[in-house]
């Protein structure tokens, strides 16, 4: 129930009902109070509910504001003045008191403002810091104005919309302003004022067209119509006001008349107090308005009070529930900043050693639950081992010796006959062997050392999760520094002394060769080799034939038939390796002259005197002799073509070299990980937690001394702690408030 007087004043006074005013009183300061715990964390984690006020530059917003608050101090001026988001805090005082402005955004933010005017200026200063001498920012200026004069209100308000930009700015401001306005006004808990000039068509409001981009249903706007009193002569807008304009946007919170101070008005100093009087005269004597009750700048007040009081009774519960939610979270974030004392250093100072440690191992062990979208700590360094450190080792192939092109042939070839030397030789000399295997096992240094340089990443990446895992570690800089300095020292030392051991792995299995390997047939895969030249004796039967004619066992007539068979096949095979052979010595290498025989160099020999001569004495090198002829060592050299017996004796080679390498290959497979884990995992461990827990009292001390930044992070989290806890008690006597607010008109159900 409201009352509606003229006082003797000129003001209209409207007093709500007892349940709004006390709400007001309770429910706004718990919004003023979670706005402060806000600002103080540089984070808005709580949508709270507001009341943007929104519309043009020439629509009168500013002048709206202040004759709401009953003081002039916004910023005024050509241009675009208000370039972020003001929030506009009213906190009614006993009738009496002197009004005042504190700017709560501001550095000094202390500082009690008694001139208004000196509250202008500050504004400007602090847009020209917040925003740079031109340009526009989201960070909103925290205004409380503490007045006699005004009821516990909060409002934002936003910079004026335009559409083009002045002369020397940026052309983008425009979307920039709009964008700025969106985000603020799309919150489903904003209400919006949106304030237009009654002198211009509303179908071109900028107010009303960003409202109906965020509000298409009118559900959650509420108009103010401005200039009433400069329409044209014979022109109202009490169609609009009442809403029975058919033309007029629908807006289920409707709209509201206020006449503001003219142009000459403030050029001649006239204070807001004639102004509201000449407002509430205009309204009072004016055909057309004198009998609504919903125009004039007290009405508006009540209004945007008693929306705003009902929006936040609406979030109530979740505003709760979140509240609660960020004092567990502050209080955990204020155990992490201790202060610190000479006597409780060394106990912080092992909390952070017991807890890195702890998360090490565990990081290590998979006792520590992370995220399972992925592996982490000691299952990567697991799959390093068994998939791509054992794929790299086993999938390295006898190098060079696969494709088998001309140069590898003659290579081979020509080592065995450098092993065999002037005696030849009837098998594969065991230097050739040695070499080819020397080669192959020095491929797998590569993969080892990779190995270890990827598991000294995984241990520093453990490492560092381990240390940001410490929460006590935010507050002390120093002892993190050192705390990861000191591991990356001990796990650099331990990779230098594994690449060491893995290099005098590789050196040893290159200096020796197992011979006598007990999974190092030679003879079998000699056997293999030439089976499969000779003949092909796979099936049981002939195994088991061979098997009896060897041991001396009696046959039957087919085995002996079968037998002689295989005999007779590998005799052929033989003499086709000994025709081919001296086939070859017959012919031709790449287009020489064939050698003669010894008959006929004794027959050209006695035919030619000369020819004879230089048969029986060539020159030798380096004599000078034969007019520059070349040395016979020139033309001694290896046919292209390669011999049965070569063939023979590489493919044994080969075989041999792939079978030793397989063997190589599974001791690295098997070795290596124990290396590494050894020296790059297990040693670390002990060595790291050796090294922190060894600090002396006089290194505790330095490292365990907070930094300035840290104590700043302190005292911020204790006042914004402080806010959130003076909310919560006032959330919990709010819970016991069983009273319910509704304004006519309005119903109780959101927006």
């Amino acid at each position: 129930e409201k009352t509606r007087d003229l006082t003797e004043d000129g003001f209209v006074e409207e007093t709500p009902s007892t349940s709004t005013e006390n709400a007001m009183k309770v429910l706004v300061p718990i919004i003023n109070k979670l706005r402060d715990a806000f600002v103080m964390m540089k984070d808005s984690p709580i949508d709270l509910p507001r009341i943007a006020v929104v519309g043009s530059q020439s629509a009168g917003k500013s002048s709206v504001l202040e004759n709401i608050v009953g003081r002039s101090f916004l910023p005024r001026g050509s241009g675009i003045v208000t370039r972020c988001p003001c929030e506009i805090r009213m906190h009614a005082l006993p009738e009496g008191q002197p009004p005042y402005a504190l700017v709560a955004s501001a550095q000094d933010s202390t500082t009690r403002y008694d001139d208004f005017e000196a509250v202008r200026v500050k504004i400007e200063q602090e847009t020209h810091r917040v925003c740079g001498p031109r340009g526009l920012s989201t960070a909103p200026i925290l205004l409380d104005i503490y007045s006699p004069d005004v009821v516990d209100l909060t409002l934002v308000d936003l910079p004026g919309a335009v559409r083009i930009a002045a002369e020397g700015q940026d052309p983008r401001i425009v979307a920039q302003i709009r964008d700025m306005i969106l985000d603020y006004i799309k919150r489903e808990n904003v209400i919006i004022l949106a304030v237009n000039a009654a002198n211009t068509d509303l179908a071109n409001s900028d107010a009303i067209a960003f409202s109906r981009l965020v509000d298409p249903r009118g559900e959650r706007t509420l108009a103010v119509l401005t200039k009433l009193d400069l329409m044209d002569e014979g022109t109202d807008a009490r169609g609009i006001l009442t809403m029975e304009d058919p033309n007029a946007p629908k807006l289920k919170l409707g709209y509201v008349g206020v006449v503001n101070r003219s142009q000459k008005d403030i050029s001649d100093c006239r204070s807001l107090v004639e102004a509201r009087a000449k407002e509430a005269s205009y309204f009072a004597n004016h055909a057309a308005y004198r009998t609504l009750d919903h125009t004039g700048t007290h009405h508006l007040v009540q209004r945007c009070s008693q929306l705003l009081v009902q929006a936040i009774q609406r979030e109530l519960p979740s505003i709760d529930a979140k509240v609660k939610e960020l004092i567990a979270r502050k209080e955990e974030e204020l155990l992490a900043l201790p202060e610190t004392t000479p006597e409780t250093m060394r106990i912080h100072y092992q909390e952070i050693v017991r807890q890195f440690e702890s998360n090490f191992s565990g990081m290590l062990e998979g006792s520590i639950r992370l995220d399972d979208t992925q592996l982490h700590g000691g299952a990567r360094i697991a799959n390093l081992f068994e998939y791509n450190f054992q794929n790299s080792i086993m999938s390295l192939q006898v190098q060079g010796l696969e494709s088998m092109d001309d140069s590898t042939t003659n290579r081979i070839r020509t080592m065995i006959k450098n092993r065999q030397g002037l005696s030849g030789g009837l098998y594969v000399p065991n230097d050739a062997f040695h070499t080819l295997v020397k080669e192959q096992v020095g491929l797998t240094e590569g993969p080892c050392l990779e190995c270890a340089r990827d598991v000294l990443s995984e241990m520093q990446k453990v490492q560092r999760n381990a240390t940001e895992k410490v929460a006590l570690l935010q507050s002390f800089p120093r002892a993190r520094a050192a705390l990861i300095k000191q591991c990356n020292e001990i796990l650099q030392l331990q990779h230098t002394e594994c690449v060491k051991y893995l290099k005098t792995h590789v050196r040893m299995n290159q200096l020796r060769i197992s011979y006598e390997h007990p999974d190092f047939h030679k003879e079998r895969i000699l056997f293999e080799v030439e089976q499969k030249r000779y003949g092909n004796e796979d099936s049981e039967a002939d195994q088991e034939c061979l098997a009896k004619a060897r041991s001396g066992q009696d046959l039957t007539k087919d085995e002996r038939i079968r037998v002689r068979a295989i005999t007779e096949r590998r005799q052929r095979a033989q003499l086709e390796e000994q025709r081919s052979e001296a086939d070859l010595a017959q012919r031709p290498s790449n287009g020489q002259t064939r050698a003669l025989q010894p008959s006929a160099a004794s027959a050209a020999a006695a035919s030619s005197p000369s020819l004879s001569v230089g048969l029986s004495s060539p020159p030798l090198v380096g004599s000078g002799g034969g007019g520059g002829a070349q040395s016979p060592a020139h033309k001694i050299r290896m046919t292209d073509r390669v011999s049965p017996k070569e063939e023979l004796e590489i493919e044994k080679l080969l075989a041999l070299t792939r079978a030793y390498f397989f063997l190589v290959q599974k001791q690295v497979v098997d070795l290596v990980p124990k290396y590494i884990q050894l020296l790059l995992v297990e040693e670390p461990k002990e060595l790291i937690t050796k090294a922190i827990g060894a600090m002396t009292d006089g290194q505790v001390s330095n490292l365990m001394a907070p930094s300035p930044e840290v104590k700043q992070k302190r005292m911020a989290t204790m006042a914004a702690l402080t806010k959130l806890r003076e909310a919560e008690q006032m959330l919990f006597e709010v819970a016991q408030m069983d009273s319910q607010v509704s304004g006519p008109g309005l119903p109780m159900q959101p927006f």
